[in-house]
């Protein structure tokens, strides 16, 4: 078989992006006068929706859990996003990795969060 094109899962394989995650959550929390939730909830916002998120663990209505997932979105992008980091290890060892694929001819490219759609 032949790919034309490898994927790198980037959230939680190359890159721990959980204390921009939880730390946003605790800034919705207090940006919206939300009490907060136990750690052990705050850790499960990783992987899924957000709103489905907000929905489940702090009961947010729709139209509410979409006014936090903005509020997120803000802060994460401005600053969450930069509280990421490489796996110990992992960033030498995909550059390799990468470095080899690409130099034969294989397209490489990191992937996070949601679907792939369609074929690609």
């Amino acid at each position: 078989m032949s790919y034309r094109l490898f994927i790198f899962d980037l959230d939680g394989t190359l890159v721990d992006t959980s204390p921009g995650i939880m730390g946003t959550v605790r800034h919705v929390e207090k940006t919206l006068g939300i009490p907060p939730i136990p750690d052990e909830e705050l850790r499960r916002f990783i992987g899924p929706p957000l709103e489905d998120s907000f929905m489940r663990y702090h009961g947010a209505a729709p139209e509410r859990a979409k006014e936090m997932v903005a509020c997120y979105r803000e802060r994460y992008g401005a600053i969450g996003v930069g509280e990421a980091a490489v796996y110990p290890g992992n960033s030498g060892r995909h550059r390799r990795r990468a470095g080899g694929l690409c130099r034969r001819g294989h397209p490489e490219a990191p992937h996070h969060g949601g679907k792939i759609p369609g074929p690609l």
